[in-house]
């Protein structure tokens, strides 16, 4: 029996400047993947980073919290909606992934909520900074957005930004593939996200599906690498989507856009009780 201590792997983790932030359930998680395959708890963190370096390093690397920091620092204490969309385009502009989405951000938003109606509610899991767009997305005033990622920095910043908009909303550190209470909700987006779970465990994406109390989820898949690739897998995300539709009580619409395509399912079970 290995008698390597999860605990110890964990804190060797935490003492890294690379990992400290992520959040200790996602760290307990991969430790625990680590060790039955580890001689002692300094082989199980080398083996536990190189499994964060592809589930959070791709992304994290490349955003500096300083920049995002600076950017709200500059916000007057009562900020205009004019502000706020110049503030969040900033901060979006920092990394790739929300960056390509620029230059669609107001049909992307538009589509969407054209098929799925206009939420007082949504969920934003493994967000990144998707968040800060919300002031592009045409929303009610009193709109609850809950947005769930694995850095305790992004979530520190979306908090701050939340209260400069003004809005009952809230970002909080969870590990996805073990989460399993999420608020019940209009719309779940999960934006480029399920590649990402795939990647750490089979059949992460569906089980995730099957979990979240909605009337409708967003899913959407990169087009383009972070490097700015063609990955060329649109066919493959197609016989995805349509694989989980069999199994969940959704319909199913699709948008395509210049980097991502977007699947919206509609649960038909909760819109006949409606």
């Amino acid at each position: 029996m290995n008698s390597i201590s999860e605990l110890d792997v964990v804190s060797l983790l935490t003492a890294s400047r690379k990992y400290r932030h992520v959040s200790v359930d996602v760290l307990l998680r991969i430790a625990r993947s680590a060790i039955p395959r580890a001689r002692n708890a300094v082989d199980a963190a080398k083996i536990a980073k190189r499994k964060l370096h592809q589930v959070y390093g791709a992304f994290f690397e490349n955003v500096d919290f300083r920049n995002v920091d600076a950017v709200l620092d500059g916000l007057s204490a009562h900020p205009s909606q004019v502000e706020l969309v110049e503030a969040a385009k900033r901060i979006l502009a920092l990394h790739a992934s929300t960056a390509e989405r620029l230059g669609y951000l107001s049909e992307f938003y538009a589509g969407v909520f054209n098929i799925v109606g206009t939420p007082n509610s949504i969920l934003d899991i493994g967000c990144g900074l998707n968040p800060f767009a919300l002031p592009s997305m045409g929303l009610v005033s009193g709109v609850e957005y809950h947005a769930v990622d694995m850095d305790r920095r992004l979530t520190r910043s979306l908090n701050a930004f939340f209260e400069c908009c003004g809005l009952p909303s809230s970002a909080y550190t969870a590990d996805v593939l073990t989460e399993t209470e999420w608020p019940t909700v209009d719309v779940v987006f999960l934006l480029k996200l399920l590649p990402t779970l795939e990647q750490q465990e089979k059949g992460a994406g569906i089980r995730l599906l099957q979990s979240l109390p909605a009337k409708a989820l967003v899913v959407s898949f990169p087009l383009k690498s972070l490097g700015g690739r063609n990955v060329g897998m649109e066919q493959h995300y197609e016989d995805f989507m349509g694989g989980v539709c069999e199994q969940l009580p959704h319909s199913i619409e699709q948008l395509s856009f210049e980097g991502e395509s977007v699947y919206i399912l509609s649960d038909r079970s909760r819109r006949r009780s409606a």
